[in-house]
């Protein structure tokens, strides 16, 4: 998905770079959405609207724990998917949120989180898990099941973990990273997840 942003991001910027060549236009910000493009008519936005709902809006912001957050709003106002990421370094064993996902009363939210880790002494490990959270009027954020791995790879002395968990205090989903005592790791995670409303 980053691959994809980023590509898109790259294609955008160039396809500005050849019009302000030919029309002298440049880009600008109108109403905090980055505008590509000479007037209405040949308006390209960056992160691209979503062209079979109207309500639909992208926002880009700093979510918990400084994770890099996409948020898509729309289909009504209970919905909304996001994708959010995030970059941690550990040095013991203490689980860690990477990304915390907050979830209002009456509430259902589907996360698929990943991530990527290396040490500084070489070990290795990648993970993708699945799980579904659910909030309902004047209750705490509680799985739905359990949390499925997905996929995981790893050294043999990678005794690492990777998981999303319910947070009954803070009333959020929280996608947490384990590492060992004595080794540093340094974690790549990412979360792509829709909630639910009413």
């Amino acid at each position: 998905m980053r691959k994809i942003i980023l590509t898109v991001l790259l294609l955008l910027l160039a396809a500005v770079n050849m019009e302000a060549q030919t029309t002298g236009t440049r880009p600008g910000l109108r109403n905090g959405i980055l505008t590509l493009g000479r007037n209405a008519d040949s308006l390209y936005t960056f992160p691209p609207t979503v062209p079979d709902n109207a309500d639909s809006s992208w926002t880009l912001y700093y979510g918990a724990g400084g994770a890099l957050v996409w948020l898509q709003a729309g289909g009504g106002s209970g919905y909304y998917e996001a994708y959010a990421t995030a970059v941690d370094t550990t040095t013991d064993a203490t689980t860690e949120d990477a990304i915390s996902i907050s979830l209002s009363e009456q509430q259902v939210v589907s996360v698929l989180a990943m991530t990527t880790a290396r040490s500084t002494d070489d070990e290795v490990a990648s993970y993708r898990i699945v799980a579904t959270f659910y909030r309902n009027t004047g209750g705490d954020v509680t799985i739905l099941g359990s949390s499925i791995i997905l996929d995981s790879h790893y050294s043999a002395s990678a005794d690492w973990n990777f998981d999303i968990v319910a947070d009954a205090v803070n009333q959020t989903v929280d996608v947490q990273i384990t590492g060992a005592n004595l080794q540093t790791v340094y974690w790549n995670t990412r979360a792509s997840y829709e909630i639910r409303g009413e």
